[in-house]
């Protein structure tokens, strides 16, 4: 998914593991009771991953809807993961004797956003990372919004369209070019997702102005069925519903350990990596890339 990890996500919620790697005990590492150097045997940690083990546990994670920390997917992967550590023999070594230990934070969290077409379909609708501060929430009138498709929303798609007041229908991949939609006084964006998104697209709608512009993400077919609509020359009206506020939540670092031996007993190795994963629409964020540091 391309929308993943384009710029500096929350407080990074961290996986500590203080332990010898579970190689070590198939003799990644060789010393003698001399002073000699370890040598490492690089083939035979090559040889002792598992890239099946590795495949499961990253589809595991990615099919979580969303890990971005405080979402549902975040903390049912805080829950695998301690229980994987309890069957690899990783010790607890967080708060009371367990994995967590946690601490709080501050997210825009989705509640639950959609939007209801002409025919009285409820579809999911995803809200963009807030504008700085601004969640942007939003409800439609009884009456709905009107919308208007401006294709990739480059300027010269405006010639000849009202879109003041109005929703614009906009393909994903569109640059910063909201800004130009809210430099002509829309009321907000609906973006539609393309199989093609791309990274690049999605870091440049990061915006560090707190202004209030809805802006919601909808799936490629329901794109395509209100681009159809519009085309048949019809006035088309939306009911937007963006349910995105920032809340506190108590999050968990996931700590363990497993006790060294031999020469070396008394060193420590620390390995860490996040859990989390960050993305542009944070309700659509499975983060397979993100994953592979777990």
């Amino acid at each position: 998914m391309p929308l993943h990890r384009q710029t500096a996500k929350l407080p990074s919620v961290i996986m500590l593991c203080l332990f010898l790697l579970m190689l070590a005990s198939n003799h990644v590492a060789t010393v003698t009771a001399s002073d000699e150097e370890p040598t490492i045997e690089f083939e035979t940690a090559l040889e002792n991953i598992d890239e099946g083990l590795i495949k499961s546990h990253v589809q595991f994670f990615s099919e979580q809807g969303s890990r971005v920390t405080g979402y549902a997917g975040f903390f049912k992967s805080a829950q695998y993961i301690a229980e994987e550590f309890g069957k690899y023999g990783i010790q607890p070594l967080g708060a009371d004797e367990e994995y967590f230990e946690f601490f709080n934070v501050t997210i825009p969290l989705d509640h639950g956003s959609y939007i209801v077409l002409p025919n009285g379909t409820e579809v999911p609708a995803y809200a963009v990372w807030p504008n700085y501060v601004n969640p942007s929430a939003y409800q439609s009138p009884p009456e709905g919004d009107p919308i208007v498709y401006v294709g990739d929303g480059s300027i010269d798609e405006y010639a000849g369209k009202n879109v003041t007041g109005r929703f614009v229908l906009m393909n994903f991949n569109s640059r910063w070019y909201f800004k130009i939609a809210a430099s002509f006084e829309a009321r907000g964006v609906i973006y539609i997702l393309g199989d093609d998104s791309i990274r690049a697209d999605a870091l440049q709608k990061v915006y560090n102005v707190p202004l209030r512009f809805p802006r919601l993400v909808v799936s490629r077919s329901v794109g395509d069925y209100l681009i159809h609509a519009l085309e048949k020359g019809e006035n088309v009206n939306i009911w937007a519903s963006l349910n995105m506020s920032w809340v506190k939540l108590k999050v968990p670092n996931i700590i363990g350990f497993v006790e060294g031996s031999g020469p070396l007993k008394d060193e420590i190795i620390a390995i860490s990596a996040y859990y989390d994963s960050w993305s542009i629409v944070p309700g659509l964020s499975p983060g397979a890339t993100d994953a592979l540091g777990i």
